[in-house]
């Protein structure tokens, strides 16, 4: 073999060794392609939906039920956030609303007159709240406290209009448990009461200083008890219907 032609060989063979380095590139990039999964893929709607999302929570709405008209915020139509619900029967009540129910803080105006304020919780007076007496029988009276199911429930505490107050433990709307209650002469009680009224043991400080300490039924001394007059005397035994038995 000649010069000449052994270049031509060297030559050839450099060309082929390019394009097989070549055809084996290009397959390691096509398995490469095969091995990576897709990105995935964003809807192209995403931020129109969150626009509308916006759009309807804070929408105001105006709805008219069988015994009431709302206007306040909504959500999908429904009462949801601040609003007012106006009553046929003339209460009134504004404050927080969830799907469509009072709930949260709010402030029932009733047409009597008398002004609930306070926690709500699934359409009823529930949590912590105070209720105004403004008209009729308890005009003036004031509550303060627990409340369950529409009624004063828990502990509390009761004001009434003309100075005597009681605070304690309440139960369906009365006063039950242990609670204190000072008259407006003066004189307290301080023990257990059932349905509204001081019944079981407890003990009456009077303003002169006597102090009774034994049984009550019905708000009365009935039972054994005590009674330490303000002089030192001492009556210590039977007791009914507030009379002691010798």
């Amino acid at each position: 073999m000649n010069k000449q032609n052994g270049s031509s060989l060297l030559q050839n063979l450099s060309y082929i060794a390019v394009i097989i380095g070549g055809i084996i590139a290009v397959m390691s990039y096509l398995d490469k392609q095969e091995m990576e999964p897709e990105p995935p893929k964003i809807p192209i709607n995403t931020t129109t939906n969150i626009e509308q999302t916006i759009h309807t929570v804070d929408s105001q709405c105006t709805k008219n039920y069988d015994n009431s008209i709302y206007k306040g915020d909504c959500i999908n139509g429904q009462p949801q956030g601040k609003g007012k619900e106006t009553y046929k029967n003339g209460d009134v009540y504004e404050g927080d609303f969830v799907d469509g129910k009072r709930h949260g803080q709010g402030k029932m105006t009733f047409i009597s007159g008398n002004v609930y304020e306070g926690d709500f919780i699934d359409d009823k007076m529930q949590g912590k709240g105070k209720y105004i007496f403004n008209k009729g029988q308890w005009e003036g009276d004031i509550y303060e406290g627990d409340y369950v199911n529409d009624k004063k429930q828990g502990k509390g505490r009761y004001a009434w209009a003309d100075g005597s107050i009681y605070e304690g433990d309440w139960l369906n709307d009365k006063r039950q448990g242990k609670g204190k209650y000072t008259f407006i002469y003066g004189h307290v009680y301080e023990g257990d009461w059932l349905n509204d009224k001081a019944t079981g043991k407890g003990k009456l400080t009077y303003v002169d200083g006597h102090v009774y300490e034994g049984d009550f039924v019905d708000g009365k001394r009935h039972g054994q008890g005590k009674m330490i007059y303000a002089d030192g005397r001492i009556k210590e035994g039977n007791w009914i219907n507030d009379e002691f038995q010798p």
